[in-house]
């Protein structure tokens, strides 16, 4: 797979479970619209058949569930990750000043 097909398919996984997370509701409801939803979007040729369409729902389940795991040996992370967003754009701006 392509490195932004997989970082794309990653952000949209984890998008996902944090979504999952917030949800008000019981975890399994919203793994479950999560996947009776978003399957379809993720796997397009998996909804002509019932047992495709399952296939397709455990492997994204693994993927929202485990995308850490399952992404994570693919996904390098460079010099100056930031340990949270604050951080992160603070030495963004920094570089931004400095050209300027």
């Amino acid at each position: 797979m392509p490195y932004f097909l997989r970082q794309f398919t990653y952000l949209i996984c984890r998008s996902l479970k944090n979504l999952i997370q917030q949800s008000a509701g019981s975890t399994t409801d919203a793994y479950t619209d999560a996947l009776l939803l978003f399957t379809p979007t993720l796997f397009p040729n998996s909804v002509r058949e019932i047992n495709r369409f399952l296939r397709a729902a455990r492997i994204s389940l693994i993927l929202i569930d485990l995308c850490d795991v399952v992404f994570r040996p693919f996904l390098p992370l460079t010099i100056c990750a930031s340990t949270n967003d604050d951080d992160f754009f603070h030495v963004k701006e920094r570089k931004n000043f400095a050209i300027v």
